[in-house]
């Protein structure tokens, strides 16, 4: 259920891009990344490290919602397993808390 999307990069020049329903596997590497916006397109997109910075801001927000959207529901569901699966190991409630950015100064 990938997904072809036109992306523009930086130097006006166009690409054709695949956003990928990512394997279970790669949920790690997409967890890792939550706060990284470029490393998400990246995973979504199965591209090299570095990539994401030729494309312009528009296409990494098509990017991100694309993958989002293809993405969303299974990993939800994973995060939801690895959570009980926690639980059920050490006793612990998980406890979610909002990333909140660092102030600038």
């Amino acid at each position: 259920m990938d997904k072809t999307i036109t992306v523009t990069k930086t130097d006006k020049s166009v690409e054709l891009v695949e956003v990928k329903q990512l394997p279970v596997k790669k949920y790690p590497d997409l967890l890792a990344a939550v706060d990284d916006e470029p490393k998400t397109v990246e995973i979504f997109c199965d591209k090299p490290t570095g990539w994401s910075d030729s494309l312009t801001n528009e296409s990494i927000e098509q990017l991100l919602e694309e993958g989002n959207a293809l993405n969303r529901d299974c990993f939800s569901r994973w995060l939801q397993r690895r959570f009980a699966r926690y639980e059920q190991m050490t006793g612990e409630k998980v406890q979610l808390r909002s990333v909140k950015p660092a102030a600038n100064g």
